[in-house]
Parts: C-alpha cells; structure tokens; sequence
C-alpha cells in the first residue's frame, strides 16, 4: 500500500503550521508597533511533524494575520495540518485544486450544507462524534466543493470541527492527524519565550 501511496504522489508526511508573536518595547522595533507602547513580529512556521524539523519560516509585522502568510510556508509534498486561523473555504476548495491535501480546523459556526453521513461499520469511539461531507458555509461564502468533515471533543469537552480532503483515511485517524499539531504549539510557545 506505501508503495501505491508513494507511486500516486499522495502525500503522507504532516506538515504543522502556526505562527507566533515576539513582541519588545515600541522603540526596538519600530517599524511593527503594535497597541500602546510594544512592537513586535510575527513568525509564521512549518514544522515536519514525525522529524520535528523546521520546514520554511516567514517573518511579518505582529498585526498581520496568519491566513495571508500561510502560502509561504505550506508545502504540496505533505498533508498541511494548521488551525482555523489558517482556513477558508475559498481557500479549501483552491487546495483542493491544486492537490494540496489538509487537516484544518473549522470555526464552531461553520454552516455545513447538505450533510451526508459517511459510511461506518462500528460505532464512534472514544471522542469521536461525526464523519460526514458536504459543501461548507452558505450564500457567497459556499464552497463550490464537498470536503469532508470530522467532529470530536477534546479533553475539556469543546467541540473540534475539522475539515479535510483526505477520504483515505478513517476518522480516528484524521482525529490523530489534527493531534499532532499540538506539537508545533509547543515549538512556538518556546520560540516567543526567547
């Protein structure tokens, strides 16, 4: 099966995306201030998740926002794994375009147009919820493609509403998927410590 993967070019490898903030006093860096008397930069990051290997970093002022800068540090060669701070679902429907495969999650008042329960044959365990696909969002903001949708609960009970093109994979494994990003929120807490 690795074999048929790798000769189809489906990617396997997960790439985490996130970014943090540095901020110093307002005259260090003042060309990016920020509110009151701070300036700071932003790092936008990719980090291989099985190597913990830095990927591509990208350096904005602390005001810009995650989504414009998430193209510079994604990859075609991996499964792109990253918050809600990077989706759109004009831009899930341009990765999928461009066979780009993600794991990104939703925002919690996503609409989900037409609904279809994907097919099981057990029951949901452990945190798992919902597996179904359908066109995300509603009026101007619908996409034009269906994604598929996994819902969980993480360790507080909030839900996790995570969309992907991946329809390989079981819904456990997308779950385990979205896990793995927390590694790169351990990556980035340590970077804006510095």
């Amino acid at each position: 099966m690795l074999l048929k993967l790798r000769h189809l070019g489906i990617p396997k490898a997960l790439l985490l995306v996130d970014s943090t903030k540095i901020t110093v006093g307002k005259e260090r860096l003042s060309w990016a201030p920020l509110k009151g008397e701070r300036a700071g930069i932003k790092l936008h990051v990719s980090l291989v998740a099985y190597e913990g290997r830095l990927h591509k970093v990208t350096e904005t002022t602390g005001n810009s926002h995650d989504f414009k800068s998430s193209p510079e540090v994604i990859d075609k060669r991996f499964i792109v794994v990253a918050d809600r701070a990077y989706g759109s679902h004009k831009r899930f429907d341009d990765y999928l375009e461009q066979h780009q495969s993600f794991v990104i999650r939703l925002r919690d008042n996503t609409h989900f147009q037409d609904p279809v329960p994907r097919e099981r044959f057990e029951p949901f365990a452990g945190t798992l919820e919902r597996d179904f696909t359908c066109q995300l969002g509603k009026n101007a903001r619908l996409s034009k493609h269906h994604f598929r949708v996994v819902i969980l609960k993480d360790p507080q009970g909030n839900h996790v509403i995570l969309a992907t093109n991946l329809h390989w994979h079981s819904a456990e494994r997308i779950a385990e998927i979205y896990k793995k990003r927390w590694q790169i929120e351990v990556f980035s807490a340590g970077l804006s410590s510095i």
